[in-house]
């Protein structure tokens, strides 16, 4: 799906300001914070104890340890070795860089600020990839630009190097869209309890949510 690199390394997520990387410093648990955006993701999308997720881009795992916490059964995948390997002892088990290491299927797809930083002749394939395997929902969590290839609407995006793509919530749509033939999709630019800057910074941060249709 993703070829593995290393530009996601312990930099990129401990030091990311001072090494000019990303915006991420000392990235570790925060269950003052994570636990309330599970709860928060399970309510809205109401998803059942009985149901699987997949964190797509899961890092090291700490909203899967979250989703765990509240009896919902979650795994993780992520292309950085060192996040995998560096994961919350809680996860091990739970997040892979592998996606074969899972069941064929998930129930729910969840995938946070993970878009934007796949490559341009990945992306369908990744894309096709997922929702070949969702069999009830898959919701991403993009950052938004103020036009496309322009400018992030929330400055702290800017501060990470990675980013590929700028997109605005059409745009976005425009790019899923034709790998979600048999799902509706509905958008939202303001879920604070999932991100606080889509409160903070209006219209910076998408909600695309993708509901499978029943046959």
């Amino acid at each position: 799906m993703i070829e593995k690199t290393e530009t996601f390394g312990e930099d990129y997520y401990m030091n990311g300001i001072e090494s000019g990387i990303s915006n991420y410093v000392d990235y570790k648990w925060l269950p003052e914070l994570t636990l309330p955006m599970a709860k928060s993701f399970i309510d809205i999308f109401g998803i059942e104890k009985e149901a699987t997720v997949l964190d797509f881009g899961c890092s090291r795992g700490y909203f899967v340890k979250a989703l765990r916490e509240h009896d919902v059964r979650s795994f993780g995948v992520d292309i950085s070795e060192w996040a995998i390997k560096n994961c919350h002892e809680d996860v091990r088990g739970y997040v892979s860089n592998k996606i074969e290491d899972y069941p064929p299927t998930f129930n729910y797809i969840f995938s946070k600020d993970v878009l934007e930083h796949i490559p341009t002749e990945v992306l369908p394939n990744t894309l096709e990839k997922l929702f070949s395997i969702c069999t009830e929902a898959a919701i991403f969590i993009v950052p938004l630009a103020k036009s496309e290839g322009g400018e992030y609407i929330y400055p702290n995006d800017e501060l990470d190097k990675t980013h590929i793509h700028r997109k605005t919530i059409q745009g976005w749509v425009d790019l899923i869209e034709p790998f979600a033939n048999d799902f509706t999709i509905f958008v939202s630019q303001k879920i604070p309890s999932l991100k606080k800057a889509s409160e903070q910074f209006e219209g910076s941060t998408g909600i695309i949510y993708c509901k499978k249709l029943k046959k």
